[in-house]
């Protein structure tokens, strides 16, 4: 019984807690059912396993995507869903799907033939550190297996996804800006400090500038 624990207990299907020590991989899938995705840590041995999984049916207007299109927004709602866990840090994103690595790893720009929504979501990524590998899908259990699953549930809306898009966008924007080594009230004190700009904000708090250049 107890070899028989320890034998689970090291299998990669049992999860792990989060370590902010340890490497961090990020693998994400997509089929026509459900979009799945899979955090986990890489150990020294090179063995990984779930910190946490995730999965959610596709909206009405999401099912008639490509598939590359499928793929590649598997990837953001990855990235979206473990944000607290892998911004500011470096992470492996893993997908099964060849043609994203030239979207969202390549280092020379977005290609060309790239849709327009494919370059939204690469300047998403832009926000964060990553490298992007191939991994094929016979190497891909969790995430494929997660993509397959039917919910239950209905698919979300379209305005409510909408919504929580937004909302997760102002969280980060106000996260970085929170994070920024210049304030606003920094930026007051060296402009009542400086003559030059004393003068600039006296003029556009009056509106009394001067007809001709000193």
């Amino acid at each position: 019984m107890r070899r028989r624990f320890r034998t689970r207990q090291e299998s990669a299907l049992f999860g792990t807690h989060y370590n902010p020590s340890l490497p961090i991989v990020i693998a994400a899938d997509a089929s026509d059912y459900a979009k799945g995705a899979v955090i986990s840590h890489r150990y020294p041995d090179g063995t990984e396993k779930a910190v946490y999984h995730a999965s959610r049916s596709p909206t009405a207007a999401e099912k008639n995507y490509g598939q590359i299109e499928k793929e590649g927004l598997a990837l953001i709602y990855a990235v979206c869903k473990f944000h607290r866990y892998i911004y500011g840090r470096h992470f492996t994103l893993l997908t099964d799907h060849k043609p994203l690595l030239a979207i969202f790893g390549s280092k020379k720009g977005v290609p060309a033939y790239s849709a327009n929504r494919l370059q939204r979501w690469r300047l998403t990524l832009l926000a964060y550190d990553f490298d992007i590998e191939y991994r094929s899908t016979t190497n891909f259990r969790q995430a494929d297996a997660l993509s397959r699953l039917i919910s239950a549930q209905s698919p979300p809306k379209e305005d409510v996804t909408i919504a929580k898009i937004a909302r997760d966008v102002n969280a980060i924007f106000h996260d970085n800006a929170s994070r920024l080594p210049v304030t606003a009230e920094d930026v007051a004190r060296a402009t009542s400090e400086d003559d030059c700009l004393r003068q600039v904000l006296d003029h556009v708090v009056h509106n009394n500038w001067p007809k001709k250049p000193s």
